[in-house]
Order: structure tokens, then C-alpha cells, then sequence
């Protein structure tokens, strides 16, 4: 398993949650975009980019949960995420806590009755910023690759 490998599989996650979601507005005919299936996608992209980081710094991997995977990662790279997702404002801890069972509670959703609803904003920010700092583990895994060629 290498970081390349984990976040090709994280991308072709988030592709698929673009397809679900659409704009996230209900399509012309007025049904509604398929909102689950697009949650647990995007979950579970964020998920494989946390891992992809995790693997890149040689840490363990293990688990769904967004918290106790970012509690995995080094000190900088976790400040990093923070500023990326919220800026100064803060409130993540907060939001990522109210995510960060996402993947398994959105994928077992038709078991529990009622209404739900996750902040699609917050993961989206997430996902952006957990990409963008393992694609640096993408890019020194395929420079070592090169130098190793030469």
C-alpha cells in the first residue's frame, strides 16, 4: 500500500460522490439527487485521504472514524487541515467530531429512523484539504521512484 495507490481510490471516491450529488439540488423532474450514496462516498474519499497521509508518514491506518484518524497524523499536518478547512475561525474539533462517524453511520442510515442531515460544506473543506497535503506524499513517493531510476 503506498500513498499513490490509497488516494487514486480516494479520488475515484469523491468522483463518484460528484455523480450522486450533482449540484445538490433536486434534478429537473424533481426527484432528489441521490444524497446517501453520495455522503458515504465522499466519507469515505476523506477517509482514504487520511489514510493516504497516514501511509506516507509511516502510521498505522486503521479505522473509519475521521477523528481518531486525524488524532494519528503529526502535530503540523493536523494544524494544517484546521487552517485549511476553518481558517482562524475555528469550531473544527466540533465539526469533526459531528462528521467523523460519517462513513459507517451514513452507509447503515436506513436503520435508524428520522430525519437526517450532515454538514455536506464542512466535508467537502475536508476533503479538499486532506487531498491537497496527500498529494505531497503522492509527489515525494514518485520523486524517490525517479531518483531510484537514475
Amino acid at each position: 500500500m503506498t500513498p499513490a495507490s490509497v488516494l487514486s481510490t480516494s479520488k475515484d471516491f469523491h468522483r463518484a460522490f460528484e455523480l450522486c450529488y450533482g449540484n445538490g439540488l433536486p434534478a429537473n423532474n424533481g426527484v432528489s439527487n441521490a444524497i446517501v450514496p453520495a455522503v458515504v462516498c465522499l466519507a469515505f474519499s476523506i477517509e482514504l485521504g487520511f489514510k493516504a497521509i497516514l501511509v506516507g508518514n509511516g502510521k498505522p491506518s486503521e479505522g473509519h472514524k475521521f477523528g481518531e484518524l486525524f488524532e494519528k497524523l503529526p502535530v503540523e499536518i493536523r494544524a494544517e487541515i484546521q487552517r485549511l478547512v476553518v481558517g482562524e475561525d475555528g469550531g473544527f474539533e466540533s465539526s469533526l467530531t459531528l462528521v467523523s462517524n460519517a462513513f459507517v453511520e451514513w452507509r447503515y442510515i436506513f436503520e435508524e429512523p428520522g430525519y437526517h442531515s450532515i454538514d455536506v460544506e464542512f466535508l467537502s473543506k475536508l476533503h479538499d484539504a486532506v487531498t491537497q497535503i496527500a498529494e505531497r506524499y503522492v509527489s515525494e513517493q514518485r520523486a524517490k521512484l525517479l531518483a531510484a531510476k537514475a
